[in-house]
């Protein structure tokens, strides 16, 4: 009798620890500015529900999250991992499982420290995204993703098409197959400074002082280039460019 009431609350407490674990699992709004709402997916579950400064999400996969054309909306998932998730204006995403996200239009930034594979779907374009960092993803007008890395690393694409992704750089995933393109490098200082998903919200990034020096190593490396390329720097490490236009004007 006694081993049965031990196995019966051990039982309990295995219950309890899953549902807190669940729980601790829901993403949670931090921000929100504009209209934003959640969509249930499931037959039985059909409650359109406007997001809130600190609602926290219940509903049981698959859920859509929509964010209108006036609206800024951050969640924050506290476990396993700590992460952040920005929906720009015009934004509607469906999180079919834990890490697959579905989009059917817009832009999103996420954040996290430890290392995460994500699948993103469109209509016509799958891909995994596998790493850790800060980074924006955009849908296309064909149906695929641009991927730009703000800090960190990411392998991007699918078994047997991948590329390496590090700060600075963009890529455009495309195709069912989700061919990754030849990634180009982007001003990381402009894009800090001008990118909304950025700016538009009350609370820095934790991963704030990571962007500034993404930004900063980036900025030393294309002096170096750029002084490399032209040639000759005075004592003060300063370019002298008067002598290209000496040059020109003979």
């Amino acid at each position: 009798m006694q081993y049965r009431f031990r196995c019966y609350l051990l039982g309990c407490s295995f219950l309890i620890s899953l549902s807190l674990t669940a729980l601790e699992q829901n993403w949670r709004v931090k921000f929100v500015d504009g209209n934003a709402y959640l969509q249930p997916k499931l037959i039985n579950v059909d409650q359109t529900k406007k997001l809130q400064n600190g609602f926290e999400f219940t509903d049981p996969l698959p859920y859509a999250i929509v964010a209108s054309k006036d609206a800024y909306l951050e969640l924050e998932l506290k476990s396993p991992f700590f992460q952040t998730l920005r929906l720009g204006q015009s934004t509607a995403i469906e999180l079919r499982k834990q890490n697959e996200f579905f989009f059917f239009q817009g832009s999103a930034l996420f954040s996290h420290r430890k290392q995460i594979k994500f699948i993103l779907v469109t209509e016509y374009c799958q891909t995994q995204v596998l790493g850790n960092g800060t980074w924006l993803v955009e849908k296309t007008a064909h149906e695929g993703f641009k991927i730009v890395v703000l800090e960190g690393e990411l392998k991007v694409g699918n078994e047997k098409v991948d590329g390496i992704l590090h700060a600075g750089d963009l890529a455009i995933v495309s195709t069912k197959e989700g061919k990754v393109s030849q990634s180009i490098k982007i001003e990381l200082p402009l894009l800090l400074s001008s990118s909304r998903l950025l700016n538009k919200f009350p609370t820095k990034l934790n991963s704030q002082s990571r962007l500034i020096s993404a930004a900063q190593v980036q900025a030393i490396r294309m002096k170096k280039k750029y002084e490399a390329f032209i040639g000759e720097v005075s004592p003060e490490n300063k370019v002298r460019l008067w002598t290209i236009k000496e040059e020109s004007k003979k």
